[in-house]
């Protein structure tokens, strides 16, 4: 795996430039040389807003994708060029409380009637108990679509404690996940607890997910 990274900064606004190149070898599970390349910015506006945007591209990535949705039957695709995207600012609204609000799109997703496929596939699969490919879990909960939208609010309600709650929305759905979290601080440890949960319905990403809920506990010392 090679990689190159470039950053500069030029008055308020910082530049990244990322590329990568990875292989996984003789006798690997894809020996092919794949290569990635991304560009970032994030940009001060005033004292209080910061806007930050983000596209990369990748090679000919393979997908487990649904041939029939009734009969439980899969293909596996290869996506030239996928494209993923994020765009988002965050609001200082006061010294201690922030909001980000984000886009994001990833086209290894899917969307429209590949989506609706999709859903109806998973959906069967859980009631035939499980025994066909399981085309929902290659991308991890909440990652299937090509479309989401994130918000979150912070608040540091000491220098030591921040509290947050955010929620990621599919927007082909619409379901969600959600979470609050506490982090605590100090000189050589930090502490962090969350709560994470889905919300949704049979015919949505959520309602077909095995992760329903999830509790988090993070203990990081510095020394």
């Amino acid at each position: 795996m090679d990689q190159l990274r470039v950053q500069a900064h030029v008055g308020d606004v910082d530049l990244q430039a990322l590329g990568l190149v990875s292989t996984g070898g003789p006798g690997g599970a894809d020996p092919l040389v794949h290569a990635q390349a991304g560009v970032g910015m994030d940009a001060n506006i005033g004292d209080r807003l910061t806007v930050r945007c983000e596209v990369s591209a990748a090679d000919s990535l393979p997908r487990l994708a649904v041939a029939d949705p009734v009969f439980l039957t899969t293909t596996l695709q290869s996506v030239p060029w996928v494209v993923r995207g994020m765009t988002g600012a965050t609001w200082s609204i006061s010294t201690k409380t922030s909001l980000m609000v984000e886009y994001a799109y990833n086209s290894l997703g899917f969307a429209g009637a590949d989506y609706s496929k999709l859903i109806q596939y998973a959906r069967n699969r859980l009631e035939s108990g499980g025994a066909a490919a399981d085309v929902l879990g290659q991308f991890g909960s909440f990652e299937a679509a090509q479309h989401y939208a994130f918000a979150r609010l912070a608040e540091n309600i000491t220098d030591q404690l921040t509290a947050q709650g955010w929620v990621e929305v599919n927007l082909q759905d619409p379901s969600a996940l959600d979470g609050i979290g506490i982090t605590m601080t100090n000189d050589g440890w930090g502490l962090a607890g969350s709560v994470t949960s889905t919300w949704g319905g049979r015919a949505t990403e959520a309602g077909v997910s095995p992760f329903l809920w999830q509790v988090d506990i993070e203990l990081k010392l510095f020394y």
